[in-house]
């Protein structure tokens, strides 16, 4: 369907992202057909609120119930690669990762963090009522707020309550190959961004030139060597890791943008 087609029905736009939510395409595709005819603040309103109403049933009883929290994160119903949660302590991580299996069937389990794809957030709990730090445009913004709430003994949990699909890394694999590319590389270089910029703001400069080091070596090894082999989407992965790196190192706001 053409844009110029609907343009006289300004109820259709809104229409769609009603319906949206019942069917829930990803972020990337909703967002390339709904932005044109609603501005940007309204969409992710609409988009979210109706998915709240048809779900707010469900699990707002029980919810309520649980009044001292400041966030709530919700299970993945099938995802066996990423966690819906975890902890900052690489020891207490991994022993969550290994009884997973039995925690996740409790109603509520007090995390260190929450995945950010799907989150319940008591405002009370929020003075100033912004929650992310700006300077993130991708990734580490809820490791950065959940890290905040700890800092201040708030209360963070995973519930079995609320439960999604969730499909990592998945918003462009059914868009055509520019397109796809363009956001393979966003995704790649604020990846790289966010994690130096995360480590800077929580742990110092000089802890995240460390623990970011090993990765600028290697992926600067695997664009030189994807380069040479001629494999450009590979290389041009690997070179915009390596780009993402340097503008966080240097001090650099997260600027880069796709080219679509």
């Amino acid at each position: 369907m053409k844009p110029s087609s609907i343009r006289n029905n300004s109820y259709f736009p809104y229409l769609l992202l009603l319906v949206q939510p019942i069917f829930m395409a990803t972020n990337i595709i909703v967002a390339r057909g709904g932005v044109e005819y609603v501005p940007p603040i309204s969409l992710a309103f609409w988009r979210w609120l109706t998915v709240f109403l048809i779900l707010a049933p469900f699990f707002l009883n029980e919810v309520f119930k649980k009044k001292d929290f400041s966030l709530i994160g919700c299970q993945y119903k099938h995802d066996k690669i990423f966690m819906p949660a975890g902890f900052f302590k690489k020891n207490e991580d991994k022993n969550f990762k290994k009884n997973y299996d039995i925690l996740k069937n409790k109603d509520f389990i007090k995390v260190d963090w929450i995945a950010g794809c799907s989150i319940l957030v008591n405002l009370k709990k929020f003075k100033h009522k912004k929650l992310f730090d700006d300077n993130f445009f991708l990734y580490f913004e809820e490791y950065d707020l959940c890290k905040q709430l700890k800092r201040f003994k708030k209360k963070v949990f995973l519930t079995k309550k609320l439960q999604i699909h969730h499909y990592g890394f998945k918003s462009s694999s059914s868009l055509k190959l520019d397109f796809f590319e363009d956001a393979e590389n966003l995704r790649n270089w604020h990846w790289m961004w966010s994690s130096f910029y995360y480590y800077k703001k929580h742990h110092g400069y000089i802890t995240a030139l460390i623990r970011i080091f090993p990765k600028l070596i290697s992926s600067s090894i695997k664009f030189t060597v994807y380069l040479l082999i001629f494999k450009r989407f590979k290389s041009d992965i690997y070179k915009h890791r390596v780009l993402g790196i340097i503008n966080s190192v240097l001090l650099k706001k997260s600027w880069y943008r796709p080219k679509i």
